[in-house]
């Protein structure tokens, strides 16, 4: 038992203490840094823990109105931790990115902010200024690109200025709680988004002489709106319970598994109904098979460009929320996993990169979108 209270840890290395607690009190403002040599059991191996006092410049560490003597305890530590045995050591970890570093991360992440921005600008101007573009589908799909155009404006730009400054986070508390927050809202929405196109597009395929009476223009304004009230309720919500672990993990399955499961399981269904169809039509009359076979192979590409950007948002999302889950079901007082700062870095890139892929993958799949686009930028030029 040291001044800090009872220390029981082995083999780890206690690093970065990010606020503690003195009396009970909560206390900001940097005073120093310790660091105390310690051996605990028969280990001869030497530990090392960094405790990074945050406090007023009104109340010191040692001082309380108490009689007890003021003790950190360990409940009251944020802490990360790092096997002596790893290869990665804490003093190989650069308190500053490198300036090449800087200089890539800031011209790709611009490149990445202005495309983004350009392309989903694009696929709402073709919905507001094409009546023919105004469908159902394309409806959820301009909805989805005003998420991606909130991370456009806001997370890729804060980001960008965690690059610049990092890798300590410097930009304040209030940013960083904004930051999360929209991360949050704009994963929900995302995902609500195509959990509802993908909902549609089985109804469409399923029922096609009833799809138009159960989904009407109102019907897909108030999905939206849903859509977007609960993600902001999941967003405000994760404001005050961000830091407990529990809730990282049911934000995470409710949000994104749960959701995905579905949306998996629609577009099952939905090439199962459309290979069902297909060989039903071929029992028709020539005039009838050919006019109900464009109807079903309209269908089926449509599906399949949403496929395709169920895909995409799988693939850039998913590392990105297994590393959140891991962290959320290890302690981190002894046993979450050491992740490399790159692999980290790579993750969120990615994670961001699928605001960027959906404007590309309407004008390759999307015939309609492709001529709408282009028929902007002539007019435009």
């Amino acid at each position: 038992e040291t001044e800090l209270g009872v220390l029981s840890f082995y083999d780890y290395q206690i690093k970065a203490v990010t606020h503690v607690k003195v009396c009970g009190q909560q206390l900001y403002g940097i005073l120093e840094e310790k660091e105390i040599y310690i051996n605990i059991g028969s280990s001869s191996q030497l530990f090392i823990i960094h405790i990074l006092f945050l406090i007023t410049e009104s109340i010191h560490p040692t001082t309380c109105k108490s009689k007890r003597p003021c003790k950190v305890r360990k409940r009251d530590l944020h802490i990360s931790t790092m096997p002596l045995n790893s290869t990665v050591n804490s003093t190989l970890v650069p308190n500053t990115f490198s300036p090449g570093f800087r200089f890539c991360a800031a011209m790709f992440s611009i490149t990445m902010i202005l495309v983004t921005i350009f392309g989903n600008t694009l696929v709402i101007a073709a919905f507001s200024h094409q009546r023919r573009m105004r469908t159902v589908t394309n409806s959820f799909l301009v909805s989805l690109a005003c998420t991606d155009l909130c991370v456009a404006a806001f997370s890729m730009p804060v980001w960008l200025a965690y690059l610049l400054t990092g890798p300590e986070w410097t930009l304040g508390e209030i940013l960083k709680y904004t930051w999360t927050m929209v991360d949050i809202l704009v994963g929900t929405a995302s995902i609500m988004n195509l959990m509802a196109i993908s909902f549609t597009r089985f109804l469409s395929l399923r029922n096609p002489l009833r799809f138009s009476e159960w989904i009407t223009s109102r019907t897909v304004a108030a999905i939206i709106i849903c859509v977007w009230i609960y993600s902001i309720g999941i967003a405000v919500t994760s404001h005050f319970l961000y830091s407990k672990r529990i809730f990282n993990l049911v934000v995470t399955i409710t949000c994104f598994y749960a959701p995905l499961l579905f949306i998996l399981g629609a577009h099952f269904m939905t090439f199962k109904v459309a290979l069902t169809q297909v060989r039903q039509i071929r029992a028709t009359v020539p005039a009838q098979y050919l006019r109900n076979q464009n109807n079903v192979l309209k269908e089926y590409k449509a599906a399949k460009t949403i496929s395709v950007i169920v895909g995409a948002f799988l693939m850039c999302w998913l590392p990105f929320v297994t590393l959140n889950v891991i962290y959320s079901l290890c302690d981190t007082s002894h046993d979450c996993p050491i992740i490399a700062p790159e692999l980290i870095m790579a993750s969120k890139c990615l994670h961001y990169g699928n605001s960027l892929l959906n404007p590309i993958i309407y004008s390759i799949m999307n015939r309609n979108f492709k001529k709408a686009f282009l028929a902007i930028l002539c007019s435009r030029s």
